[in-house]
């Protein structure tokens, strides 16, 4: 392999290949191929993840390392260092949080050992303070750890002396731009891996901060549900997201023809520059999808959160696009006169809503007729595994809890579902998967009287293919997908077949 790789269309092949190739032997190619592919942040962590384990893995000193990692009474050696300061563990470490309890044992590990050292290992001591940000700090610190941190923030605010290594050993443990002495860095001029690391923990946090006061409120904020839920998000905006695939242009009637080919489409009215809300867009990963998905559209985007609405904001701007709207509103009391969409998406709000049909009545009023809705809902079958872990928990808030419920969760003989779930490994999401402080769980049934009740037609769940395929074979007589009472029995059987959430979308009447 040679030559440069700009598109992102071509580096999500080489993703997919490389995702399938059985390595046998180190290359030096393909060893930095690797690396230039995990700093691609147009490709999925979970594309990037099995193709460099597979091929870190013909390393018979990680292999074993890694084994080691496995086991609960996991301890790191300061040895272990030479075996992970590669560049390739280095750059897969950086582009993302963990997703497996291994991974995470040996960076903590790393973290922990780097924090006594004030010398070397530049590029795996940087690594491991952007998994750490990618992580949100949810990795476990022990008392020494925390004592150690805090008596290096102390040296530094007291002689105003910091090295880069001391940069990046705070920035493994703390937010870098929430240091009282953070305003007195110079925020260029670093070099090597500290350039991206200043630029994550400490450029980046400032500009989402000037962006998100600068963003308009547009409805008042009185409902005590609304603020409880606002105060979460500000204090966990989510999800954090750093890599996100571009999408091409399609029509949406076309998204939900190809999955869905019998859908029931007549009377769909779809404008070629279509008006679009996206309802609590939380950090704007719906909101980019549906301005790259729409170019020519107009879409305003409404969320509670501040810090979500700025993080939004500036990965926009990063992403050059111009055609969204951000404001910050309460959909309980969202009133934009006349203005009616195309569509409207509230793929992840309506359930955290004091009242969830009524929001979900006021913003189906916005629709156009003959427009679309795309909706999330949690499912109350798919959730009670959750809900059983709360009820042992209890409700967490804090982020010392919440890292000690995780540790707890790790230590456990018996694995937890939770360790599948790619949202355990993160402070916000983790918060929002378990123990979010509104949340309202549905049922089938339920969703098909709403439908009826707002006059609104069901068209298809956002499922993969392979579910597709299980309904079809299951009830050939219904090619449209659209009886609920059917799904409800192919989730009685599968209960997990729901697991992120119901997903799908429906039609407004005309």
């Amino acid at each position: 392999m040679s030559g440069g790789v700009e598109s992102p269309g071509i580096w999500f092949g080489l993703a997919q290949s490389m995702g399938q190739l059985a390595f046998t032997a180190p290359d030096p190619a393909v060893h930095e191929w690797l690396r230039r592919m995990a700093g691609q942040t147009c490709l999925p962590y979970p594309m990037i993840y099995p193709p460099v384990m597979r091929y870190l893995a013909l390393d018979p000193a990680f292999g074993a390392l890694w084994r080691r990692g496995h086991d609960l009474d996991f301890e790191f050696q300061p040895s272990d260092l030479t075996v992970l300061d590669d560049p390739l563990f280095a750059a897969f470490a950086a582009c993302g949080p963990t997703v497996a309890p291994p991974l995470e044992r040996l960076l903590t590990g790393v973290r922990r050992t780097l924090l006594g050292q004030s010398d070397g290992r530049e590029a795996l001591r940087c690594a491991v303070a952007r998994a750490a940000w990618a992580s949100e700090y949810a990795f476990a610190e022990s008392p020494a750890e925390t004592a150690a941190v805090d008596a290096l923030s102390e040296r530094i605010a007291r002689t105003g002396q910091v090295t880069f290594n001391d940069l990046a050993n705070y920035a493994a443990y703390r937010r870098l731009h929430e240091a009282p002495w953070a305003p007195q860095l110079p925020t260029d001029g670093w070099q090597g891996p500290f350039e991206d690391l200043i630029r994550l923990a400490l450029r980046e946090p400032l500009t989402e901060r000037e962006l998100g006061a600068s963003i308009a409120d547009i409805t008042p904020f009185d409902d005590a549900v609304s603020v409880a839920v606002q105060a979460q998000y500000e204090a966990n905006p989510y999800p954090r997201w750093v890599m996100r695939a571009p999408y091409r242009p399609e029509p949406l009637p076309e998204t939900i023809r190809t999955l869905h080919p019998n859908a029931p489409l007549a009377g769909v009215r779809w404008s070629e520059r279509p008006d679009i809300l996206i309802a609590g867009c939380g950090t704007g990963i719906q909101a980019i999808e549906a301005a790259q998905r729409h170019p020519s559209g107009s879409i305003l985007a409404v969320d509670l959160s501040r810090a979500s609405l700025g993080y939004a904001k500036r990965k926009t701007l990063e992403a050059g696009i111009a055609n969204i709207v951000f404001a910050r509103g309460d959909i309980n009391v969202l009133d934009l006169g006349e203005n009616r969409f195309d569509l409207v998406e509230a793929a992840g709000v309506l359930h955290h809503m004091g009242d969830p049909v009524a929001g979900w009545r006021k913003l189906a009023g916005m629709v156009k007729p003959g427009g679309l809705m795309f909706i999330g809902l949690y499912s109350r079958t798919a959730r009670r595994w959750l809900n059983d872990i709360r009820a042992r928990f209890g409700q967490l808030a804090t982020a010392e809890d919440i890292r000690s419920f995780r540790h707890t969760i790790m230590s456990q003989a018996e694995p937890s579902p939770l360790l599948k779930v790619s949202d355990f490994y993160s402070l916000s999401e983790c918060r929002d998967l378990v123990f979010h402080v509104q949340e309202t769980q549905f049922d089938l049934p339920q969703i098909e009287a709403a439908l009826s009740d707002l006059g609104l037609r069901f068209l298809g769940f956002a499922l993969p293919p392979d579910k597709l395929a299980e309904y079809d074979a299951r009830f050939p007589n219904d090619p449209a997908r659209t009886d609920l009472s059917r799904w409800a029995q192919l989730e009685r059987d599968q209960s997990d077949l729901f697991i992120g959430m119901y997903q799908f979308w429906v039609m407004k009447e005309a």
